[in-house]
């Protein structure tokens, strides 16, 4: 690269990400362009040097211009990524968009957020057994709450990562421990990244299931959190299914698709209880959704790295 500055541009995913399986797009390189709405709210320009940090939830996209670097046609930019603090109430509060995206479809996040939302390493298959979902709910809560006082702390989920029911969320490998010298200093890493691990998911399981930020969870909270995480994980389990036989060019899915979206917009959006978040008011824009979007052509087709 012989250009000395460089444009980044970054926009918040939520404007994108899909509410229904109509609305999401193809994710990969350029994809976003196809949408027509793409409207950067920040522009940077950046020299040798220097680079710029943003948060969760933004696509972004660097460009050099062309008499900076007249004999490379491509850009490369490079992110890193934390793994410290989670963006635990960002995923509750985007769990409806973001369960239908390519973060969740193609790149397995899914499973980070349910482990989170269901305070568990192992998922289990989703139900829409609400009675179930609350014993397990019960279950989840009084394994947790040590002191029995009906609220959980965040001492108490810190001394439950530390423990072996919770060590699910610590024993982690990463690819730059091989880069490590020495057994000790490896050693010694691991036990660090063990620990902020262990605090970063203490604090991500109160943050996700605090709905009213007071500072604790309550069962109530949690029950209704848990509930979120069923029905959506069962709307997307099925809408995947459906996703799958469209590229075996099985038949025209839109219309299921548009019947798989209505009935948990009907039954859970709109009438459930414990309510799952969601946009009811998307009802009424499925019909011309189907017809302006057919499904599954928005949907990538190989890996995404656009996060």
């Amino acid at each position: 690269m012989h250009g000395s500055e460089v444009r980044s541009s970054a926009v918040r995913i939520s404007e994108f990400l899909a509410s229904t399986a109509f609305e999401a797009f193809d994710y990969t390189d350029g994809g976003i362009y196809k949408t027509g709405t793409w409207q950067p709210e920040y522009d940077f320009k950046l020299s040798h040097g220097e680079c710029f940090v943003f948060p969760p939830g933004y696509f972004h996209e660097t460009l050099v211009r062309e008499e900076d670097n007249p004999d490379e046609p491509c850009t490369v930019a490079t992110t890193f990524q934390f793994n410290s603090p989670l963006p635990a109430r960002y995923w509750r509060n985007y769990l409806p968009r973001l369960m239908n995206s390519h973060l969740s479809m193609d790149e397995r996040g899914d499973e980070l957020w349910g482990q989170v939302a269901t305070v568990s390493g192992k998922l289990k298959k989703p139900t829409l057994n609400v009675s179930l979902v609350r014993k397990q709910a019960q279950a989840t809560f009084s394994a947790l709450d040590k002191d029995m006082s009906g609220s959980l702390l965040l001492p108490e989920l810190e001394a439950h990562f530390k423990s072996n029911k919770g060590a699910w969320a610590s024993e982690r490998s990463f690819v730059w421990f091989d880069f490590v010298s020495g057994d000790n200093i490896k050693e010694q890493l691991r036990q660090e990244v063990k620990e902020e691990l262990a605090a970063a998911y203490a604090e991500a399981v109160l943050r996700y299931h605090d709905l009213d930020s007071d500072g604790v969870v309550v069962p109530e909270e949690l029950l209704e959190s848990m509930w979120q995480w069923n029905v959506l994980a069962a709307r997307r389990a099925k809408i995947a299914s459906l996703k799958r036989r469209a590229k075996r060019h099985e038949r025209d899915m839109n219309a299921e698709v548009r019947r798989t979206e209505e009935h948990f917009l009907r039954s859970f959006a709109c009438t459930g209880s414990p309510s799952a978040v969601a946009a009811c008011g998307r009802l009424a824009e499925l019909p011309r959704q189907e017809a302006e979007r057919p499904f599954p052509y928005n949907f990538p087709k190989h890996h995404s790295d656009e996060l």
